[in-house]
């Protein structure tokens, strides 16, 4: 799991700070959904609640960065054969004209799915907040988990 909290945080970085690309965000997905595939089957041998509600939130964030890296073109409207600056914000200096032709509301099917994962991230979130709360030998891991958590609920509902 550690492995996956360091790809984690390193793709959300590069996602605020720098365009990857159609390849990019690919090798993003696989990454999450192989690490998913893994904790998943890891799953029945993990003991305890709190050990297994820990791992399930692992799978539902991983989910979620999987819809964020996919869906951010469509939530942000930018077409996915877009330029990869349009996916930055940067807008690739195209004309006014241009970029409001490019420019296009998110399907409400989208903005559904993704106002879900900002509820499961934040009830994520929660759930980390009561541990830091309730489990004084584990705070700097709880709240690390709660920073990742609260992070992703930020970016969603940004976008």
């Amino acid at each position: 799991m550690h492995v996956n909290h360091l790809v984690m945080s390193l793709a959300m970085l590069l996602m605020v700070w720098r365009p990857v690309g159609t390849a990019g965000t690919w090798i993003q997905v696989a990454l999450f959904a192989l690490f998913t595939v893994v904790m998943l089957l890891g799953l029945p041998t993990v003991h305890g609640v709190s050990e297994r509600v820990g791992v399930v939130n692992h799978v539902v964030l991983n989910s979620v960065m999987i819809w964020m890296l996919l869906a951010m073109p469509l939530l942000m409207g930018h077409a996915m054969g877009g330029s990869a600056d349009a996916h930055a914000g940067h807008h690739g200096g195209g004309t006014g004209d241009e970029m409001a032709m490019e420019m296009a509301p998110a399907p409400a099917w989208a903005e559904a799915v993704n106002w879900g994962a900002v509820v499961l991230s934040a009830v994520i979130t929660a759930w980390w907040l009561v541990r830091l709360l309730r489990d004084p030998g584990h705070r700097a891991h709880s709240a690390c988990h709660l920073l990742m958590a609260a992070g992703m609920a930020l970016m969603l509902a940004l976008m």
